[in-house]
């Protein structure tokens, strides 16, 4: 299914966001706000929305700037805080009781917006950026403090190979193919991203939000271990669900439908509807 006519908000800075919404035509038990990884857009999140939406939830997003339809340059970003910004803009589109989904670069966009947000009441989180598995090469980590000052619009490669993303060969085509997604960012985007690592892991320990964690252990773009780490550090009630043969976008694997299960029924018993989690993933860790 595709969202309603996109629509466009603006951000705190003015910057234009497009806006996705998928309404709910029934009892709805909340709303959920998704957010997209880096280098992709919303509109590849239609199964999800539908799975939520099945479930009794409202959802809505927006493309993040520089993403999809929104404006702003391609894999750029001057303060990291703009990501936050344009988080909170799509957060005061949806009604309460409100939850987050968010994958990839998108889960540490959320949790920085996490750090002093007091509405969302739980998130759920796949492939989350918590540390890169891949480091990009050594010129490029050692100049990019220099070239964030001096050049930091500079559009270098994002070193993710779309191999990577998802073992469905067919996502892997329709990544490759959309005119929408690119694989370049900046030396600014860069210190900023490493930036935010550091502020969220710091805060790990003051979340109080249940979590829920999914990743591919086949995962080759983001570290398992520092988010098996995150996750054990995690204040609140938390649980990280690893599918062995699954890589980045585990939404998408073959066995997405079964992921998308275990996130809506963990969302459907925080919303309070009593159902349990469930999913075959491997429960790495759970607290509460």
């Amino acid at each position: 299914m595709s969202a309603s006519p996109h629509e466009r908000l603006r951000s705190r800075d003015g910057t234009e966001l497009a806006w996705h919404h998928w309404p709910l035509h029934g009892p709805r038990l909340g709303s959920v706000l998704l957010v997209h990884g880096v280098g992709e857009h919303l509109q590849r999140y239609p199964h999800v929305a539908q799975a939520l939406l099945e479930a009794g939830f409202e959802v809505g997003g927006i493309d993040l700037r520089g993403h999809g339809l929104s404006a702003g340059r391609r894999g750029h970003v001057l303060r990291w805080q703009d990501y936050v910004d344009d988080v909170h803009a799509a957060a005061e589109r949806l009604p309460d009781p409100l939850f987050l989904t968010a994958h990839s670069m998108g889960a540490l966009v959320a949790l920085d917006f996490l750090r002093t947000d007091q509405r969302v009441r739980a998130v759920a989180l796949s492939g989350p950026l918590l540390g890169v598995a891949v480091e990009a090469p050594r010129w490029k980590t050692s100049l990019a403090g220099v070239l964030s000052r001096l050049a930091p619009g500079l559009q270098l490669a994002n070193e993710i190979d779309p191999a990577e993303v998802c073992g469905n060969l067919d996502v892997q085509r329709r990544y490759q193919e959309d005119p929408l997604n690119f694989n370049r960012v900046t030396p600014r985007w860069y210190t900023e991203m490493r930036a935010a690592l550091l502020r969220v892991r710091a805060h790990a320990t003051s979340y109080r939000i249940p979590l829920q964690v999914h990743a591919g252990a086949q995962d080759r773009i983001v570290s398992i271990e520092s988010m098996r780490q995150f996750v054990d550090q995690w204040g609140g009630e938390h649980e990280l669900h690893l599918w062995p043969e699954g890589r980045h976008e585990v939404f998408n694997e073959v066995f997405g439908p079964e992921v998308l299960r275990s996130v809506t029924r963990w969302l459907r018993t925080q919303a309070g509807a009593g159902d349990a989690a469930g999913g075959q993933g491997e429960q790495a860790s759970s607290a509460s």
